[in-house]
């Protein structure tokens, strides 16, 4: 007869027990972020301009004089707006100006990405930003700037808040003079008190 251990029993117990929990928080993690990725999505687009024109045709507006849209938590400002629709209502936006800007809320944090440049290019549908010649990218803490990235072209994917940076002449700023990709990192424990220096030690 085999006889199994207690001992060997109970860890095979709780071992199963921490999996499934395991699987349990996944599964739930997933949910939310599946939730989150669609917040903006799903919200109406509310545009507002000095001008607008339409080519139903095309399915292109062209909007002008300090244009401002807003989808959900997503914010564009531009002089120029150029938005197209596919055929499934998703909108493709082009906005321009002497410095354009987007900015939105990262889902779950009081934090907001802040981004500026020439040209944005929106994709409603992919849910990406691009920003075009003199780009720059700030994430940013009730309103404090935490880090921020400078370069000729920043892609940016607000699903998955991944983003990569080109560099080149067209990036070249008061912030950034050599078209370099340049970022910037703030001191996290800017509250710290600093540790008080130790006294030399007497020389034997």
């Amino acid at each position: 007869m085999r006889i199994k251990h207690p001992l060997k029993s109970c860890q095979i117990f709780f071992s199963k027990l921490a999996l499934c929990a395991f699987a349990i928080c996944t599964a739930l993690l997933s949910a939310t972020t599946a939730l989150a990725e669609k917040a903006d999505r799903n919200k109406q687009m509310v545009i507002d301009a000095g001008k607008a024109e339409f080519d139903e045709t095309t399915k292109t507006r062209v909007l002008t004089g300090n244009v401002v849209i807003t989808k959900g938590t997503l914010m564009i400002r531009a002089e120029k707006v150029t938005i197209k629709e596919d055929a499934q209502g998703f909108a493709y936006v082009v906005a321009n100006g002497k410095l354009a800007n987007f900015r939105q809320k990262r889902e779950g944090l009081d934090q907001y990405m802040d981004g500026a440049a020439e040209q944005i290019d929106y994709d409603a549908k992919a849910e990406t930003v691009k920003l075009i010649q003199r780009a720059q990218l700030k994430r940013l803490e009730k309103e404090k700037v935490a880090d921020e990235v400078y370069g000729a072209q920043i892609n940016y994917d607000a699903k998955t808040e991944f983003y990569s940076v080109e560099s080149g002449p067209t990036g070249q700023t008061a912030q950034n003079p050599t078209g370099r990709v340049r970022i910037v990192l703030q001191p996290k424990n800017t509250d710290a008190t600093p540790e008080p220096a130790k006294p030399a030690e007497a020389k034997k």
